[in-house]
């Protein structure tokens, strides 16, 4: 949602509805799609506030057909140049609208909502705040990690009968650990053949990151993911790379579906957006340098127990429990792809030794 439209609908003190929640409390009714719907599709209820959401599965959609599964490859991942172009990444992810009216959860600070009307990203702000801090997470760095072959990103959608409405694909994702062989770069050409990670498999065989409950509506692709681990590598500054690696629960990946070549496909103006543990972003200020046993770690944690606005189980969203997950919105665009045979595993060096943590 457009910053005015939280600002109009907070000032009127309206009051704020439960619309649609795809995880818990109501799916969107099903409806026919209009051509190229737009994923940031946004609800406004009568009262007041409007919620971003993606497209509902498509009505009437022809049955049957397969185009064969096509690969594709995310060549930009975006999580704060979002700001900068005056739209936010994301969706509403609780179904809720808080201003002044019921939250999604109990939050840390008391009389500070939990999360915000129209988009949940409070990992947006975190990541800014932690940038003050000296723990590195910006576009720029996620994007040379890709152009130099650190890391990947590839998502294989199967099932698909090639046309605008489909209302049921299997999506699968994997994280990626090298392009075009030892030393490579991506060409970005729709030959670039990646190299899986192994833990993305498991037992080397199924993958770890699925959905097949995903659709197609008015060509933009919906997929919901129980669990996503996003791996990314950021350039130290020192001819070494620091692995980003984020847990997101709940995760959806909503994208237009693009021009296809051979057995691949563009998804262009695509969204990741979930829950993300707090485990896994302690461990992560670890990973950026802020050690368990130093004084940046000390004013680092606070900073990420106190932007928690979300269950963790989007069954408890509006049910006063405490808040023990951060909404988060990442932008992408992904290319055709080829995935290379075999697997691959890539040895992370951490400043620190990762010790688990909780917050309070």
């Amino acid at each position: 949602m457009r910053r005015a439209l939280i600002v109009a609908a907070c000032g009127a003190i309206v009051a704020c509805s439960v619309l649609t929640s795809f995880d818990g409390i109501e799916p969107h009714p099903a409806q026919v799609s209009a051509p190229d719907a737009e994923p940031d599709v946004r609800d406004v209820p009568e009262a007041g506030c409007a919620l971003a959401r993606w497209p509902g599965p498509p009505f009437g959609a022809v049955a049957g057909g397969d185009v064969g599964e096509l690969t594709s490859a995310i060549t930009r991942l975006r999580i704060l140049d979002a700001v900068a172009t005056g739209r936010q990444e994301g969706f509403d992810l609780d179904g809720l609208c808080t201003c002044p009216d019921r939250t999604a959860c109990a939050g840390p600070e008391p009389g500070k909502p939990g999360d915000d009307a129209g988009v949940d990203n409070a990992a947006e702000n975190l990541f800014r705040l932690l940038l003050s801090q000296g723990v590195a997470l910006d576009d720029t760095g996620l994007r040379t990690g890709i152009e130099a072959g650190q890391y990947g990103i590839v998502m294989q959608l199967s099932g698909y009968n090639g046309l605008p409405d489909d209302a049921d694909v299997t999506l699968k994702v994997f994280n990626a650990v090298g392009v075009n062989g030892d030393g490579g770069v991506p060409r970005e050409d729709g030959q670039d053949q990646w190299t899986f990670d192994s833990d993305s498999l498991i037992d080397g065989m199924f993958p770890a990151y699925f959905s097949t409950r995903a659709y197609v509506a008015g060509g933009v692709l919906v997929a919901d993911l129980v669990r996503l681990v996003v791996r990314a590598r950021l350039p130290t500054g020192k001819g070494a790379w620091s692995l980003l690696e984020l847990e997101v629960r709940s995760a959806h990946i909503v994208a237009h579906v693009g021009a296809r070549a051979g057995a691949g496909v563009s998804l262009e103006r695509g969204h990741i957006a979930g829950r993300m543990t707090l485990p896994s972003l302690l461990a992560q200020g670890q990973r950026s340098g802020a050690c368990r046993d130093s004084g940046v770690y000390s004013v680092v944690k606070p900073i990420i127990c106190a932007a928690r606005d979300l269950p963790l189980d989007p069954a408890k969203d509006g049910r006063d429990v405490p808040c023990d997950a951060l909404s988060m919105g990442m932008g992408f665009d992904a290319v055709p792809a080829v995935r290379a045979p075999g697997l691959g595993r890539r040895a992370d060096v951490s400043p620190c030794d990762i010790v688990a943590d909780e917050c309070p």
